[in-house]
């Protein structure tokens, strides 16, 4: 799949514009994301010694498909996760009671000590905002706000890696719908010195009339300060434009 065509999709998703699919199937040992509601959860093991695990109780049921017989699985409403890094495992335990958004590798339960039919080894986790699909509306953070500030500085990193250099955004747009956020920046250096695009990766497609320098978009999920980059693109000629205008 395309980056745009990717881009979209998200876009058209996040803005509610495509319905949930009524079960998502997930692909065992490949890098997925599922949401719900985590818990932290106490059982026992042969011995009766306590063993606590965090379970993912999703909003619609999940299937997994694999190679393995174990990696097959119907109609799972919970799934099993837990970090190997440290920094993950404690991001876990501090979003314990709260909707978050994970990424990482499924697979199917095989021992008395998995406690649910799919577990997943989390390499990221976002918290997510619960909300009425009939109450969602776009806003624009006024300048100066911390909102606004959060926003831009989660899409800064990106953009400062793709041109080689520190960046300053010339916002056009910036709206917020429940946990997006989507903008529409022009690029320049600190100042409001323009970039010599002629010496960035881009320079091929600059010099070929094939890179647009006056708009570049980012896509955030998350909620402060949590947001991180869902999908970006520098100087598009095709990202559709009209999706998050008021």
């Amino acid at each position: 799949m395309s980056a745009f065509r990717t881009f979209m999709i998200v876009m058209l998703v996040a803005l509610g514009l495509v319905p949930d699919a009524s079960a998502q199937c997930l692909q065992a040992e490949q890098d997925e994301y599922v949401e719900g509601m985590l818990g932290e959860h106490f059982f026992t093991d042969a011995a009766g010694r306590p063993e606590p695990a965090y379970i993912l109780r999703l909003s619609a049921p999940a299937c997994l498909n694999g190679e393995d017989e174990t990696d097959n699985v119907e109609n799972a409403r919970t799934i099993q996760i837990y970090g190997l890094d440290a920094s993950v495992d404690d991001s876990i335990s501090r979003l314990v009671g709260h909707s978050v958004r994970v990424s990482g590798e499924p697979f199917g339960a095989m021992t008395v000590h998995h406690h649910a039919p799919i577990l997943m080894e989390v390499s990221q986790i976002w918290p997510i905002q619960t909300r009425s699909s009939s109450s969602q509306q776009t806003f624009q953070p006024p300048r100066g706000s911390e909102l606004r500030a959060e926003l831009l500085d989660a899409a800064r990193l990106t953009f400062e890696e793709e041109t080689g250099g520190p960046i300053e955004f010339v916002v056009k747009r910036l709206n917020v719908l429940g946990d997006w956020a989507f903008g529409e920046v022009r690029l320049k250096r600190p100042g409001g010195v323009p970039i010599d695009w002629m010496r960035t990766i881009y320079s091929e497609d600059y010099a070929a009339g094939m890179f647009d320098p006056s708009g570049s978009f980012f896509l955030l999920h998350g909620a402060g300060p949590y947001w991180d980059v869902a999908e970006y693109a520098t100087g598009p000629t095709d990202v559709p434009l009209a999706l998050f205008q008021e």
